[in-house]
């Protein structure tokens, strides 16, 4: 069970790192942009942003997710990596904790920048 969701997320990691266009939930569009803040907004997602590199999300369903954007590279996760179901963190920290982490795993040329469950414990992400 563990390795199928090793591999289900090893695929869904490779599908968006080569996804080379703008994610689905950012319409260029339908996007009002804050240039002071570098924060982007628009009518079904908020985003805020940590640092240039990642963008917190703030899902229609209360949840969270990221967006990492980073040397040509880009990342959308909307839901805990390494666990069970279809929800997105409970918290924009918890957020912020495993965007942060993936992108040190991408500077670090770790590939795929993949999330254990011990590194979710290790973080205290609430899943």
């Amino acid at each position: 069970m563990k390795k199928s969701l090793y591999i289900l997320l090893f695929v869904f990691l490779y599908a968006c790192i080569n996804q080379t266009t703008t994610p689905s939930n950012i319409d260029s569009t339908a996007t009002q942009v804050n240039q002071t803040n570098d924060m982007v907004l628009d009518s079904n997602q908020h985003t805020t942003t940590i640092e240039k590199e990642i963008e917190i999300l703030t899902l229609e369903n209360g949840t969270f997710g990221y967006f990492i954007q980073y040397n040509g590279m880009k990342i959308k996760q909307t839901t805990i990596p390494s666990a069970a179901g279809k929800n997105g963190f409970h918290s924009k920290v918890d957020a912020e904790k495993v965007a942060s982490l993936v992108l040190q795993k991408i500077k670090r040329n770790e590939m795929p920048p993949t999330v254990s469950s011990s590194e979710l414990d290790s973080l205290q992400v609430v899943r």
